[in-house]
This record gives C-alpha cells, structure tokens and sequence, in this order.
C-alpha cells in the first residue's frame, strides 16, 4: 500500500504544469502574470502620534489603562519590583502606548478615527508598526465597540462594507501590520477604530502603535523609482546560459545578474558575488541571453536577480519571463507567485501504530511549488535523542529511520525527552537550554509572560516496585521563590505519583521543595518509598501560583530516577519522532509523528458511519450526553448514584471537566462502566492543551477503558487554541 500511494503522488507530481513559481525574495514589485515595478500609494491619513489624541476619540473602559505618548521609558507598563520596559518609537520623537496598570478590571479599549473623504472602487492599504508583549492574534470586542477594523460608510453615513483586522503572535520588536483590500463602490467616507475588549491587558503588558498610514492607489498608476527579485535556487547543466523577455519604455530599465555556487550533498554550497557575464557586477546579461560566467563553470547551482528602474514614475518595465539553462534543460520562469515562505510539509508517514517493535519509520516530505528541499536540512529526533545512525534516503525520495534496537517504553531521561508539556494560555516560553555543563543533556528553559502562566511538566511512566526505595536528583535554577510553588492536588500540582498494577493512582502525593529564589545551578535530592501495591511511577513539575513574569526565568536540568528496576507491561511504548528540515529559502519545519508500539485494537473501535451516524464495533450508538458530571450534595457525593439518576432520564453518555488524574477521576471511570455509560473526556492537560504527547499519554494509557467513547481535545477554541495547534493534536491522537 505505501508502495502504490508513492506512485500514484510521484505521477500527479510529474504530470501537474507548474503554473506559477514562487521566488526567494522582493522588493517593491508586483508579481503576477509578469514582473514590473510596484505602484506608489497615495496616503489619504498619516499619523505618526507624535501628538496625541488630536483627531482620535479614545474610549477607555473605567480608566483602567494608561493610554498617551511615549515617554523614554514606561512606568505605567512595569509589574511591581521590575524595571520598566525599554521602549522608544520606531521612528520620530513619540509613538503611542497604551499600557496596563494594577488596577485589575475590565480594560477594553478603542481609537476612532472618521475620514471624510474616501474614492469608492479603489485598492486601499492600511499599514501601522507595531510592538506588544501579549498574543494578540485572537482579540475581539464587544458589541459595537473596541474592534479593529474599517467601516467604510455610503453618502447617507451607511455601512458600506468591513475590513477587520487583527494583530499576532507576541512580538516586543516593531512590526509592520498591513491591511489590504478594495473600498467598496459606494463608499464615500470610512471610521478607522483600534481596540479590543479581549484579552485584558493586566499590569506589565503593553500596546504601542506609531507609524500609522492609510493609502489608496490612484489612476494613472505611479510607480516606485526601483524594485527587484531573487529567484529560488535552480540547479544548472554545464554551459548554462541566462536570458529574459522584457518591455523596457523609454526611461526604464532592467539589469539581470546571477549568482552560482557548486553543489554541497544535494544543495547549494557557498554563493559567488552578483556577476554580469563578464564575472563582475559591473555588468548585466542582455535580453537575447549570454553564457553565465567561467567562475560558474564547475557550479551546481545558480540564483538570477532581477532589478527594475525607472526615471519616469508613469512607466515600468515589463518581465515576462527568465530562462536559465542549456539544451533540452533549461528552466523557464514566468508567472511570480510571491515570495517562497511556506516551509515544506510531511505528506507521507509510516502507520502510527505498529505491533513490530523493530519496525522501520518512513515518511516523505514535499515543498510544493517552493524552492525545493534542502537534504543537508533533514534530521530526525527519537524522544528528543537526534538520530545520527539508521537514517537513509531510499530513490523515490522515501526517508527511512531504522532503529539500532527494538523500540522500548522511553523512561525518564536527563534530557526530558518524551515529558509532556502543559501550558495553560500559552503565556510560557518552554524550550530547549544550555546544559548545566558541557556535554551534557539540553536544560529545560521556562521564560514567562505577563498572565496566568501555569503548567505542568509530566515525565513519562516508570516501572517500580512495590516497598523499594527510589532516590529523584534534579538541578535547578530560578530567579523566584518556588517554596510554596506546586502544592495542592490539582493538574498544576508537583509530586511523585504512584500507580497501581491498573494504572490507577496510589499512595499519597510526594511533594517537591524548589527552595527559595537561587539564579544558580543547585540541586535537590530525594529519596521516597514507593507504597506496597505501587507498580508504576512518574513525576510532575508545575505550579498554578506564583506565575512566572516577564524577566523571570526558570530553568531545570539532569534528572534523574534511579531504584531497583520493574517491569509493568501496561506502561504505553511511545515514541515521538520529530522531523526537522528547511526548504533551499531557509522556510523551516519541525513536526512531529508519533509511534505506539501495540497490537491493533480489535474492540470498543468507535467509527463515523457516511451519514454521521457514531459506530461502536460496526454498531449504531445515538449519544445522550450530559456535561459536567460531579460528586454534589443533590446524589450524595456518589457517582454511582449520579449516574444511575443520568440513566433513568435516558442519558448514555457523560462528561466531565475534572481532567487531573486523581482516585476521584478513576472512581468517575469504573462508576461509568458500572452504569453502562460512554464518556467524553480530557487527557490530563486539560481541554486547551497545546502539546499532543500532553494527551497521547492518556489516551495511549487509557483508550482501552470499556466507557470511553471520544477525547475532549479542545474547548472554546476561538479563545483558547487555534486551528494549527488543534490540528497537531488531533492529528497525533488518530
């Protein structure tokens, strides 16, 4: 089967045209059919804040934030006990801020700005810098108010139409945000509003804005002074020549140059300088064409450059395409479709799910219309361990990752590889750190964000045994007290946990003493005896309270879980195989596969049917469910007769919030299965987790309890996880 679907994809391959073709990089042009030299916009607003509000109305819900210019640092924006961030426009004396303060609150707020006059029909760019230190890709408002958008208005003050527009990831360096469209028709004046009513801007966090501009294009088209483009990579046969078919009007010009390099393991290795033909940059090809020069003559690869000039801002010239090449292999370029900035992407993957623990990995990876793959790029990671050994490329471009020895249940390793990572909101910064010393396993690097920054860290389960002692080591660093951090039951707790020969908790929690503020390394021993009837173990760092701001910085490294060894046969055989490779632009990937080590399961399979009817082992099942199942005063504090209430009103399924897995969780699972019930529920990171091996854990430890009916992988998505990271996640749980 892998076979024939590897035919099948390199034939549509082979058979497809290229109908566009994308480019390294650009600079004022405007791609499309052909090449030519970008239109100027003609701005119909400028504001630089340099004073402020002038023509802005602002709304500042209870006065909860610090809205006005710019002074050179911004107290108003610092959290208690922390320097104030260094901030300073991105260009002239002043830039707009709007800052949180501690007043805790609703802190919705909106700029409105009216323009009276507006050309209907016209292409409209609205382009502004701007900095933040929150996730600001899913704000919204509320009601008519604090939104970010356009409302263009007809003769009568009509809505005509909307553009809304939002912001993006944390980025504390000015960025550019641009806004493009088309006015509508009718359209004689517009409302430019920015704001937003979520999320709230608590102390700490900031916006600024400076350079504001909204511009429309006019006619007849004026064009920038200059403009060009790099292409991809192409490879090139010896005696390769370069040509282009242009119009040049009087007072334009286009200079071709290329750029070779000879070939490094299947990419290009070290560039020459832009060269005319004569080797220099002095001169250019000409249209009709020219051999590329001797210093290329031994060179793999060559990478043309297209510059485009006018003296004349009412004329440009005209590419309509380049060729590159020899004989019967030459390389024509036309149709531009942009700047190459997709990264390549895993389109083939070997089964998930495999009985064969020697099994080999396979996947294929493809760019699309992109630059191509660059091979020297491709490394594969098995639970956070890079393979140097085993990695092969088969013809047909197959990637093929033999194990040296039979998968076998990860363990807890120094490096932290397969532990699952919690992160609540996603205000944390969890990465890969320098190794305590040299040599040694990669730290785990937290770094925290104005917000609730909790987490939890679970290591994967360890056999033990029952009554034997086992001893933890860790280092640590960290510029906050940790003393009171971790402690309570929940998901954010931290602990050694025990589990019974069914994978069900046991024994009480150990909890783990971080000590106070200490910026050094420092480590912490401990040693616990595992309960009598204890079979497995893990370990979970994280904490709800205190959070980790801006500036603070955690950081764990080397540890260790070491005791008289066990064997627990129901401990999952995971793996994560994590892919890593960047196109011939530098556009980079990393994604992941995951590989359990298990025979296929052969009941309880829960199927879709065409229809949309739910399948249970080929049976139709029509869920009745109910959410938020709990322990209350209204069935005594007992699932059992909670359930059996549920099922006398002609309930059959049930969820439940509570996602930490507790004896109060495992007692809600058997009282299910007593009862008949089908369940929807969360792995133990919770409905919004953003990591899969947070949620491969549990269903891989769980997906054969006799209740299970679906996983809960996200809730509220809009607020809480986007569609990328809710793909991964369900993508990792198939």
């Amino acid at each position: 089967m892998w076979k024939e679907q590897m035919v099948i994809g390199l034939l549509l391959l082979v058979a497809s045209p290229a109908l566009a073709v994308e480019y390294a990089s650009g600079r004022d042009i405007e791609d499309g059919t052909t090449l030519r030299l970008a239109r100027q916009w003609t701005p119909i607003l400028r504001d630089g804040f340099e004073e402020f509000p002038g023509a802005w109305k602002l709304e500042n819900f209870e006065d909860r934030l610090r809205i006005g210019v710019l002074p050179p640092t911004l107290p108003e924006a610092a959290v208690p006990g922390e320097p104030a961030p260094k901030l300073e426009p991105h260009s002239g004396k002043a830039c707009l801020v709007i800052a949180g303060t501690d007043e805790k609150g609703d802190t919705a707020w909106g700029l409105e700005r009216r323009i009276d006059t507006v050309p209907g029909g016209r292409p409209f760019r609205l382009s502004f810098q701007a900095c933040y230190n929150r996730d600001l890709r899913r704000i919204h408002g509320h009601k008519e108010l604090y939104w970010s958008r356009i409302r263009w208005l007809d003769a009568a003050g009509n809505e005509a139409g909307v553009n809304s527009f939002t912001f993006g990831e944390v980025s504390e360096r000015w960025r550019e945000h641009v806004v493009q469209g088309t006015i509508p028709k009718n359209a004689r004046q517009a409302v430019l509003s920015i704001g937003f009513d979520s999320p709230n801007l608590p102390t700490g966090s900031y916006v600024c804005l400076d350079d504001l501009s909204l511009s429309i294009l006019t006619d007849p088209p004026r064009y920038v002074e200059s403009g060009e483009l790099i292409s991809r990579p192409v490879r090139i046969p010896p005696g390769a020549r370069l040509s282009y078919q242009a119009e040049t009007p009087r007072d334009t010009r286009v200079l071709l140059r290329v750029r070779t390099a000879p070939d490094d393991a299947g990419a290009p290795g070290r560039w020459t300088g832009w060269m005319g033909p004569d080797g220099s940059e002095k001169t250019a090809f000409p249209a009709a064409g020219a051999p590329l020069p001797a210093a290329s003559r031994a060179h793999a690869w060559a990478q043309y450059r297209v510059h485009l000039l006018t003296s004349n801002p009412a004329a440009t010239p005209v590419v309509r395409s380049v060729t590159l090449g020899a004989g019967t292999r030459k390389v024509t370029e036309r149709a531009w479709s942009g700047p190459d900035r997709r990264p390549p992407v895993l389109v083939r993957r070997s089964p998930g799910r495999t009985a064969q623990a020697d099994a080999p990995v396979r996947f294929v990876l493809h760019d699309g219309e992109g630059s191509g793959i660059d091979p020297r790029s491709v490394r594969v990671f098995v639970d956070g361990r890079l393979v140097t050994r085993g990695l092969t490329r088969e013809p047909d471009g197959t990637y093929r990752y033999t194990p040296e020895q039979p998968f076998t249940p990860v363990g807890i390793q120094p490096g932290f590889g397969g532990w699952a990572k919690a992160n609540y909101q996603g205000l944390l910064s969890i990465s890969e750190g320098e190794p305590r010393e040299p040599g040694g396993a990669p730290s785990l690097l937290l770094r925290g964000r104005t917000g609730d920054t909790a987490f939890a860290l679970t290591s994967p389960v360890v056999a033990v045994q029952g009554g034997a002692t086992y001893h933890v080591r860790f280092w640590s660093r960290h510029t906050m007290p940790l003393d009171k951090a971790g402690e309570g039951s929940g998901s954010y707790s931290s602990g050694i946990f025990f589990l019974d020969a069914q994978g069900r908790p046991v024994g009480e929690r150990v909890p783990i003493d971080f000590g106070d503020a200490d910026p050094q390394w420092h480590e912490t021993q401990m040693s616990v005896v595992a309960p009598p009837e204890a079979r497995a173990a893990y370990i979970r760092i994280g904490w709800d309270h205190p959070n980790i701001g801006p500036g603070e910085e955690v950081a764990f490294a080397d540890l260790s879980f070491e005791g008289p060894p066990a064997q627990a046969p129901w401990i999952p055989n995971l793996h994560q195989i994590t892919v890593d490779a960047s196109d011939l632009c530098g556009n980079a990937l990393s994604d992941e596969m995951w590989l359990l080590i298990r025979e296929p399961r052969t009941r309880g399979i829960v199927t879709l049917r065409d229809d949309g009817v739910t399948l249970i082992d080929g049976q139709p099942f029509f869920p009745i469910g109910i959410y938020a199942v709990w322990k209350r005063e209204h069935n005594r504090n007992s699932f059992d007769r909670a359930f059996q209430e549920l099922k006398e009103a002609g309930f059959n399924t049930a969820h439940t919030y509570n996602s930490a897995r507790t004896p109060e969780f495992r007692e809600f699972l058997d009282a299910a299965t007593r009862h008949g019930f089908k369940l929807f529920i969360s792995a133990r990171g919770g409905a919004n987790t953003r990591d899969p091996a947070s949620v491969l854990i549990d269903v891989a430890t769980e997906e054969g309890e006799s209740a299970l009916l679906a996983w809960y992988l996200a809730d509220d998505t809009a607020s809480h996880i986007g569609s990328e990271e809710l793909r991964r996640v369900h993508q990792a749980v198939r």
